[in-house]
């Protein structure tokens, strides 16, 4: 009897053991098989199942991000032994994980996107970072749009901005903050979590990504917090008038 559990099992072991390019041949029908079935070569005709699966799951919407994804992700089966191995052999923890992951792909919306998770999901493996900080960065990558994520990616690490009706989202999102220079004007940079979401995710394969950021949340610098407008201020401002 097939259920939803089993399926997170199923797709755990495989990333764990099985190495994903050897299903890379096949269309998405293969990939469905491999995935629920562990077998990509299943003979028999698997109909019934297919539809089980998919009165449980976005059908092939859902698995055709899930390919991108881990065929993103991992470029070879030496990754796929690097990500299990974060696990220490924990197999309840590592089967939890990827059930996140796995319900993070499912409400990606664009191809994009799934593309920036697997950038990150690469560094969260190859680059020391921790699981509290890949959710976080998963989280903005699932909030932003992809107009968003793509404006912070085509910008340069120490750009300025100019306030807008997109940056105002940005800092919404965390991914821009407020400075002030000498004489107490206000402009706008990357954050740190601008900063770590372009080194690690959206500019994750560019040449000039070298960047010095830590990859444990807790070791990342807070954002500045906006500070409310004073009375004294906002009387200063009404003067002006009078």
């Amino acid at each position: 009897m097939w259920n939803i559990d089993s399926q997170y099992n199923t797709i755990a072991h495989i990333i764990e053991t099985e190495d994903l390019k050897e299903y890379a041949e096949g269309g998405i029908e293969a990939f469905i098989k491999a995935m629920v079935f562990n077998d990509k070569a299943l003979q028999y005709d698997v109909a019934v199942e297919i539809k089980n699966i998919m009165f449980h799951m976005p059908t092939a919407i859902f698995w055709g991000k899930m390919r991108r994804y881990l065929y993103g992700t991992f470029r070879n089966f030496s990754d796929q032994v690097k990500f299990a191995s974060k696990f220490n052999k924990d197999n309840k923890k590592y089967v939890a994980f990827v059930k996140k992951q796995i319900n993070l792909i499912n409400i990606l919306e664009s191809d994009y996107k799934v593309d920036y998770y697997a950038n990150l999901t690469r560094c969260y493996f190859l680059c020391g970072m921790d699981d509290a900080l890949y959710f976080r960065l998963a989280k903005i990558i699932q909030n932003c749009t992809s107009e968003e994520l793509d404006y912070v990616r085509d910008a340069h690490y120490y750009d300025v901005f100019q306030n807008n009706a997109l940056i105002s989202m940005l800092i919404m999102q965390g991914l821009i903050s407020q400075e002030y220079d000498k004489d107490n004007n206000t402009y706008y940079v990357l954050s740190i979590f601008g900063k770590l979401l372009k080194k690690c995710s959206l500019n994750l394969e560019d040449e000039d990504n070298k960047i010095d950021i830590p990859m444990i949340y807790s070791e990342v610098e807070g954002i500045p917090q906006m500070e409310p407008i004073k009375f004294s201020a906002i009387d200063g401002m009404m003067k002006i008038f009078n």
